[in-house]
C-alpha cells in the first residue's frame, strides 16, 4: 500500500506544478518590473528577459522548470535575488510552530466539548449550548475573529503584542527554529515568555475556528457509536460509565476524529495565509502574499509545491494511525 501511495505522489505534484505554473503566467502583471532597473533603455530589458529565460515560450519555461526540480534547484527569487528553497524553508519553522498550537487548542477544546455533547444528548447546556457555540465559530471569519482580538486585546487593553514573533531586543539561540521550544532547550525564559505573548492570539484565532468543526464531527461520532449493541452490552455487564465512553466509545470513534485532526493540521499549515497576514506572522503564509504582489513566479511555485508536499504527506501519516487505532483496517 506504501508503494502505491508513495508512486501516486508523481502525478500529484506534476498536475500541481502544471497548473500553478500556467495560471502564474496567465495573470496580469510582468516580473520584469522587479528585475530592470528603472530607466532602462529596451535593449537592457532585452537582455534582462532572455537572462532569466522569460523571452521564452511557457512550455518551454515549463521543461526548463522541471528538469532543474528535479536536482533541487527551484531558481531564485526576482525580488530577494536568492534560492527560493532557502527562502521558503527560512520561514517554514514559522508557520509550523503557529499550526501545531493552533491544532493543539483546537483538539483540547474540540474533543471534551464533543464528548460532553454526545454523552449528554439534547441537555440545554451540555448539548444545544456547546453546539450553538460551535455553529458559531464555524460562522465566524478567522480573519475578522483576529482583528477583534488585536482592538481588544492588542488595542485597547494593550495586553498582548499585534504582531511578529518576538520583542526586537530579545537575544535567542536558534537550534529548531521554533522559539518556543528553542526556548525551552536554551533555557531562556524570559524569550519564551515573549514568544508566548507573541504567538497566543494567532493560535487562539486559528484554534478556536478549528475546534468548532471538530467538535461538531466528534460529537456526530460520539452518537453513531453510542447506538452500538457493543456500548450497551459493555453496559449490561457493570463497566463504569468512564470506562464506556474513554475506552470503548472514543476508541471507535477515534478514526474521524483523527481524520478531522489532520486535514485541519495540513489546512493550519497551507491555509495559515490571512492569519500571517492579519498579524504580520513572519512565516510561509505571509512571505507567499507578499511574492504574488510582486509577482514573485518561483517563490509561489515551490511555496505551492510545498504546501501539497505537507497535505500528501499528513495523508500517509494519516494511514499509519488508522492501522495503530483500529487493527481491522490492516485487512
Amino acid at each position: 500500500m506504501l508503494r502505491r501511495r508513495l508512486i501516486g505522489i508523481l502525478p500529484v505534484f506534476l498536475g500541481v506544478s502544471l497548473i500553478v505554473f500556467v495560471l502564474l503566467r496567465l495573470a496580469p502583471g510582468d516580473p520584469l518590473s522587479l528585475l530592470v532597473p528603472d530607466g532602462s533603455s529596451q535593449a537592457e530589458v532585452e537582455r534582462i528577459r532572455h537572462e532569466w529565460g522569460l523571452d521564452r515560450s511557457v512550455p518551454v519555461q515549463y521543461w526548463e522548470f522541471l528538469k532543474k526540480a528535479t536536482l533541487g534547484d527551484f531558481g531564485e527569487s526576482y525580488k530577494y535575488r536568492e534560492p527560493v528553497s532557502k527562502l521558503v524553508l527560512e520561514r517554514l519553522p514559522a508557520t509550523v510552530e503557529l499550526a501545531l498550537l493552533s491544532l493543539l487548542i483546537s483538539t483540547m477544546v474540540a474533543i471534551p466539548i464533543g464528548i460532553v455533547s454526545a454523552v449528554r444528548r439534547n441537555s440545554a447546556l451540555w448539548d444545544h449550548g456547546t453546539m450553538s457555540l460551535a455553529l458559531l465559530g464555524t460562522s465566524m471569519p478567522p480573519f475578522w475573529l483576529g482583528i477583534m482580538l488585536i482592538i481588544v486585546l492588542g488595542g485597547q487593553l494593550n495586553l498582548l503584542p499585534v504582531g511578529g514573533r518576538l520583542t526586537y531586543g530579545i537575544e535567542l539561540t536558534h537550534i529548531t527554529g521554533l522559539y518556543l521550544l528553542d526556548s525551552i532547550l536554551t533555557l531562556n525564559w524570559e524569550a519564551f515568555s515573549d514568544a508566548c505573548r507573541h504567538i497566543i492570539m494567532p493560535a487562539f484565532t486559528m484554534g478556536v475556528v478549528m475546534a468548532a468543526m471538530a467538535a461538531r464531527i466528534t460529537r456526530s461520532s460520539m452518537l453513531d457509536v453510542l447506538g452500538q449493541d457493543y456500548i450497551t452490552t459493555a453496559r449490561i455487564k457493570g463497566l463504569p460509565e468512564r470506562t464506556v465512553i474513554l475506552k470503548h466509545c472514543l476508541r471507535n470513534s477515534l478514526c474521524t476524529i483523527v481524520t478531522i485532526l489532520g486535514i485541519q493540521l495540513g489546512t493550519l499549515l497551507a491555509g495559515s495565509i490571512i492569519i500571517e497576514t492579519v498579524f504580520s506572522w513572519p512565516g510561509v503564509g505571509s512571505l507567499l502574499i507578499q511574492a504574488i504582489g510582486y509577482r514573485d513566479y518561483r517563490v509561489v511555485q515551490f511555496t505551492v509545491l510545498l504546501f501539497a508536499f505537507i497535505y500528501i504527506l499528513v495523508n500517509l501519516l494519516l494511514d499509519f494511525v488508522y492501522t495503530w487505532i483500529d487493527p481491522r483496517v490492516r485487512i
